[in-house]
């Protein structure tokens, strides 16, 4: 398996407690679904030894 063998394709729905009070997007829940698909990606990596595997992994 090469890194071009890896597809990640994900869909989050939006949740009133990722809402700011004016109905907008809060930054910090794009940014967070971010570091979780690049979590992801470096613990299924080909050629990854070792990953730091938080909560929720």
């Amino acid at each position: 398996m090469t890194t071009q063998d890896i597809s990640f394709r994900t869909r989050k729905s939006v949740e009133p407690e990722d809402l700011h009070t004016s109905g907008t997007l809060f930054g910090g829940s794009p940014l967070r679904r971010s570091d979780e698909e690049a979590a992801i990606h470096a613990i299924v990596r080909p050629g990854t030894e070792r990953a730091v595997r938080g909560k929720g992994f």
